[in-house]
């Protein structure tokens, strides 16, 4: 039984890794496109990496609620059996964790939300295609 729990955590604490580095990257991406496109709304100290660390903090924390999420609700099922739109339902509420639990201003919901989806139905997909592929093609029968 603890062991269960053991490997949960360590899902949950990988998935909040794993959420870290793509909003990191995300957002510091999204920090360099606004700098060449309206270099004005870039404000001193809002430069990539400055922004690539938020987007860390916030990825991790909403990684993990995603995560601990699928270890209540969905504890029963497989990755197979969720659906990609019950996956952005979950990955949609964990977008809204840190901005509704923190002094973090809640106009970044509006940015959070979606982003928690995509990031939840990308996530169940790549889980679903590499226990897909661990499984060896059937042979084919012979004629």
């Amino acid at each position: 039984m603890l062991s269960g729990w053991l490997r949960k955590l360590r899902g949950i604490l990988g998935l909040g890794l794993v959420w870290a580095g793509a909003w990191a990257i995300l957002f510091a991406m999204i920090s360099v496109v606004v700098g060449i496109i309206h270099p004005p709304s870039i404000d001193a100290g809002e430069g990539p990496l400055r922004l690539g660390g938020i987007g860390a903090m916030v990825g991790f924390f909403s990684g993990v609620c995603f995560g601990a999420v699928l270890a209540l609700a969905e504890r029963r099922k497989g990755i197979l059996e969720l659906s990609r739109l019950r996956a952005a339902l979950w990955g949609a509420i964990a977008g809204t964790a840190l901005p509704l639990l923190t002094p973090i201003n809640n106009s970044v919901l509006a940015n959070t939300i979606p982003i928690g989806a995509v990031f939840a139905v990308l996530t169940v997909s790549a889980a679903r295609r590499a226990e897909l592929s661990a499984y060896p093609e059937p042979e084919a029968l012979p004629d």
